[in-house]
């Protein structure tokens, strides 16, 4: 839909490790991060924008990357959301979309799991989403995958 609004201008690449098309996942935590770089990274330039999403094993679980080649953040703003991200338990920033992301990964999973970023103003952002190996027949119940 992004798409069709910017004039097909966003690419998007999908990269999944072999065997973690299997693991589960809470709902709709790849799609506020997907719509953060669209709407803050990719919106402001005039170029093709490129939205990588790359899934791959590490340790006993997965990491997601979500990649794009936008106006990256500034600094104040990285230092500002990397607090959110990291205090999110203490903050009141119900409702937007990154700390509700965290919060909810970390209340499924603990405080091992969850996001964070790597910008570089001029260049794009990283995010990264660090979740536990969960399959269908580890799924607990009360998990809404």
């Amino acid at each position: 839909i992004q798409n069709v609004r910017y004039y097909n201008r966003i690419q998007l690449q999908i990269h999944v490790e072999d065997g973690l098309l299997e693991n589960l996942m809470p709902k709709l935590i790849l799609q506020p991060i997907v719509e953060n770089a669209i709407f803050h990274g990719l919106a402001e330039t005039e170029e093709e924008g490129i939205i990588t999403v790359r899934a791959y094993r590490y340790e006993e679980g997965m990491r997601m990357e979500i990649q794009d080649n936008g106006v990256g953040i500034d600094e104040s703003t990285g230092e500002w959301l990397h607090r959110e991200l990291q205090e999110v338990e203490k903050t009141q920033a119900a409702g937007i979309g990154l700390p509700n992301v965290q919060r909810r990964i970390r209340l499924y999973f603990g405080e091992r799991y969850g996001n964070r970023f790597y910008s570089t103003p001029g260049e794009g952002s990283t995010f990264v989403i660090s979740l536990p190996d969960i399959r269908e027949e580890t799924w607990e119940e009360g998990l809404s995958c």
